[in-house]
């Protein structure tokens, strides 16, 4: 191969370097909006300088190696394979590029590779299956071109240059300046480290890991003996929004609620930003930091809540429109029910007709607990075609990978496609409430809410602590004559069950207060968990008197500031309750 043809080898794999930084310089800007940093020149400086180097090391860096392999007698097949790695590297690099900067998670955190292997892309993520093969094909096309011209080039075997010495030698240059700004400009609590693709889990600051937490015990006695035994329904509804629960948007649970008296909170606090530990500390009773070690015990760790139930002779029951089963470890609660049911159909709208009927059926065994979780309120929102109550209806095929303007400005019929599935639930809970005597206790709750570009994003996974996305309704059915009407002015999703217990005369060991009363003075924060908190991220937010504290909690991959249990904790955000 003659120099010239070594040459316009070189151009090519540097024009895909200029093209891969152009495309994350271009992402940056979002990128840093959707980690909310805040940036100074200096931080902007280094965040260009790691794209240089990503660009570098991913297409310049892959044609060099490929190059030394053949000066050095490898074979070609070998630096084909190389080549073919590096493309494959590259597209997914660009993929995560755009999933961060639309949802704030990576392709390679665990928690978003669970939810790929539980459901489609476009559901959890916002983001088309089919994008990700367009994008992912146009990438790997580049660099089958690079290899097919990299097995021509190995034909011959010119002496060893420096090409792949200087690119060696820049590469350990940029892996120690980088490896110095985690542990210094790049702080956690700043978000940069985690908003520069692939900068975290080379140097920056790491998830605290499992956490070492006690595990909540009956007394000597064992459990207690409930003194009233109603029958308990536990009713949670997906991405339910605070606002989402009017007389205009669920007027049969409103109207229901109003003339039994309910209890609804004024301000309730989801335990996290995910399915699973919401519905983790509305049945265990627990703050969500505790389900991950609980959920991968061996045996997975019991809620004291449930067997008590059982121990005072309740049939227990659940049924849920969402794979909870299968789903990032929620199994451990509903798997401890005596009767559990999944509907399997494809539309969230009739598997939440079907657990309606399923719980219509559950009778003549009391006391009864009942758990039902309502789904079609989830994204890309479901309802039947031609239940339409808020009139312009989005299409399902929305996908935010290439920005959330190309979203927002279809904000108002998405919003009225959630609103028709709200309206959808509330018919289908309607049914069940009409069916239940005035002596149950009945709690119906969001497992967390839903963002529509208030906080700048759609959905719910981020870890962002924003009030549309961990506020929402708590209505509070009391068994007729359980205690005095109240307000409540303020609760969480470890209350409920403390609630239940206080009402039966069988107080237990929780994390939460009970509702009969005013919340005691010295009590501790509410904690609401970022998601996968705290194996896979650190984002927990405390909520105190008139402020929430968002922090993150993490580990120094190379040394660094700790505090004597290892962990170093940054206070990333101070905003007010309500925001």
């Amino acid at each position: 191969m003659t120099p010239g043809v070594e040459g316009a080898l070189w151009r090519a794999t540097a024009v895909l370097a200029a093209a891969h930084f152009a495309i994350q310089a271009w992402t940056l800007p979002r990128l840093l909006q959707t980690f909310e940093v805040t940036t100074s020149t200096v931080d902007l400086v280094a965040a260009f300088a790691w794209g240089l180097a990503l660009s570098v090391f991913l297409a310049v860096g892959t044609g060099a190696l490929a190059r030394a392999m053949a000066r050095l007698g490898w074979p070609r097949a070998a630096a084909a394979g190389l080549v073919f790695a590096g493309g494959l590297t590259w597209s997914l690099h660009l993929i995560d590029l755009q999933v961060a900067a639309a949802q704030g998670l990576h392709l390679y955190w665990p928690i978003v590779q669970r939810a790929l292997d539980n459901a489609e892309p476009n559901r959890e993520m916002h983001l088309g299956a089919g994008v990700f093969l367009l994008v992912g094909g146009v990438c790997l096309a580049f660099f089958l071109t690079l290899t097919g011209a990299v097995v021509r080039f190995m034909k011959t075997r010119p002496t060893p240059g420096p090409w792949p010495r200087r690119v060696a030698s820049a590469g350990l240059f940029a892996a120690l300046v980088f490896a110095a700004a985690g542990q210094t400009a790049f702080a956690p609590e700043t978000g940069m480290a985690r908003a520069l693709t692939l900068f975290e889990p080379l140097f920056g600051a790491v998830p605290p890991g499992p956490l070492d937490v006690p595990v909540p015990a009956f007394p000597a006695g064992g459990p207690p003996t409930m003194r009233s035994k109603p029958d308990i329904l536990l009713v949670a509804v997906e991405s339910l929004r605070a606002d989402a629960f009017t007389p205009e948007h669920m007027p049969i649970v409103s109207r229901y609620a109003a003339e039994r008296g309910c209890l609804v909170s004024r301000q309730h606090f989801a335990s996290g930003t995910s399915t699973e530990q919401g519905i983790f500390s509305l049945i265990y009773g627990l703050d969500a930091h505790r389900f991950i070690p609980f959920a991968e015990a061996q045996p997975p760790v019991p809620a004291l809540t449930l067997s008590t139930l059982r121990h005072n002779g309740y049939h227990t029951w659940g049924a849920s429109a969402s794979a909870l089963r299968a789903w990032n470890g929620a199994a451990l609660m509903v798997d401890q029910l005596e009767a559990y049911h999944e509907p399997d159909h494809p539309s969230a709208a009739v598997r939440d007709s079907l657990i309606a009927d399923f719980a219509l059926a559950r009778t003549g065994r009391a006391p009864a607990f009942g758990f039902l979780f309502f789904d079609a309120t989830h994204f890309d929102y479901d309802a039947p075609p031609d239940f339409t109550p808020y009139g312009r209806h989005a299409r399902p095929d929305f996908a935010d990978l290439f920005g959330g303007d190309r979203m927002r400005h279809r904000a108002d019929a998405i919003r009225a496609r959630y609103l028709n599935a709200v309206r959808w639930v509330d018919r289908q809970l309607g049914r069940v409430l009409a069916a239940q005597g005035p002596e149950t206790f009945i709690a119906i709750v969001g497992d967390h809410g839903e963002a529509f570009w208030e906080d700048g994003q759609l959905g719910h996974g981020t870890n962002r602590f924003h009030r549309v996305r961990v506020e929402v309704p708590l209505i509070l059915c009391l068994p007729a004559g359980a205690a005095p009407a109240r307000e409540i002015d303020r609760s969480a999703h470890v209350d409920v069950m403390a609630t239940l217990f206080d009402v039966a005369g069988a107080p237990l060991p929780l994390d939460g207060y009970t509702l009969l009363a005013s919340r005691p003075p010295d009590a501790p924060p509410i904690q609401i968990a970022g998601a996968g908190f705290p194996v896979d991220t650190g984002d927990l937010c405390l909520v105190e008197g008139d402020v929430k504290r968002w922090l993150v909690l993490s580990r120094p991959r190379f040394g660094g500031t700790a505090s004597a249990n290892g962990l170093r904790t940054g206070v990333r955000r101070v905003t007010g309750v309500g925001e």
